[in-house]
């Protein structure tokens, strides 16, 4: 789920990975693909990236915009998800932000578009 600073809410696609095969029975939650957003110059949208009962398996995670001028990101770990936040400062047409994480098993990149007028 995605709420805006404006109190609107957005669906995230999440997918389910399996258990791991060498320990106990765990689940884990990875992000789908994350939906394009399209922005208020002065907006902030908080987005659970990931609730995952594997937590303790991370090894990093970070998430990167390609114009920090005009869209700021930070990721945060929290009691049991670890959350992204992306805050409007300028106007733009299309700026690419990079989500990453890495696990005992792989590491995953997700990335998305940020418009904001």
């Amino acid at each position: 789920m995605i709420t805006t600073a404006r109190g609107l809410a957005l669906a995230v696609a999440v997918a389910t990975v399996g258990p791991c095969t060498d320990g106990p029975d765990y689940c884990e939650e990875v992000p789908g693909e994350m939906p394009d957003l399209d922005m208020l110059v002065g907006d902030t949208v908080e987005t659970e990236v990931w609730t995952n009962c594997l937590r303790d398996l991370l090894l990093g995670f970070g998430a990167e915009s390609a114009d920090s001028a005009a869209v700021a990101v930070s990721v945060t770990a929290a009691d049991s998800s670890i959350m992204l936040t992306t805050v409007a400062i300028d106007v733009a047409d299309s700026v690419r932000v990079t989500v990453w994480w890495a696990d005992r098993y792989s590491d995953h990149v997700h990335g998305f578009h940020v418009r904001v007028r």
